[in-house]
């Protein structure tokens, strides 16, 4: 099975909260229709949707079994996990204005719309920073994953977090 792209599964998205148009789904994101008719060829090639007459785009199979066929496996998740940490990393050493803006606006200005660290962690660290990743994954948990009415799959926020022993990336990276 051929991987999707990022636009790809965020015109799934969008389509997953009802049908739409070219028009409208290229508004949504951000891009020229040119491009979102590219997106929904490939989609329409995979037999995920359908384009009627009027130009309507709807889901052929069901979100669910989208999910089981293409966001659960092991290599769909961990291309996405790259792909966006690759476009945050790229951003983040361009600057992001409008994640510096929030930031400064809540008052935290030391902060980085994307950091990352190398540091020693002694394993009672360790234990500390993984009871604040539960306290986050919690707070996460409690925000909503579906649009409030009215709203767009574009709004959303992508975090991303977690640590990892060098040992286990030059082990895993030499098994590569």
């Amino acid at each position: 099975m051929e991987p999707m792209v990022f636009l790809e599964r965020i015109v799934l998205e969008i389509l997953n909260q009802g049908d739409s148009t070219d028009r409208s789904i290229a508004a949504e994101i951000g891009i020229k229709r040119n491009g979102v008719d590219l997106l929904l060829a490939n989609l329409k090639r995979r037999n995920l949707i359908k384009v009627d007459q009027l130009g309507n785009v709807s889901l052929i199979k069901s979100s669910l079994e989208i999910k089981n066929e293409y966001v659960s496996s092991a290599n769909t998740l961990a291309s996405e996990a790259r792909e966006i940490t690759e476009l945050m990393i790229e951003k983040r050493t361009q600057g992001i204005d409008g994640a510096r803006v929030v930031i400064e606006k809540v008052g935290m200005s030391k902060l980085k719309p994307f950091s990352m660290r190398k540091v020693y962690v002694k394993n009672r660290d360790e234990k500390f920073l993984w009871a604040h990743f539960r306290i986050l994954e919690k707070f996460l948990d409690s925000l909503p994953v579906v649009p409030m009415r009215g709203g767009k799959v574009m709004e959303k926020t992508i975090f991303c977090y977690g640590m990892i022993n060098y040992a286990d990336v030059v082990r895993g990276s030499l098994s590569n």
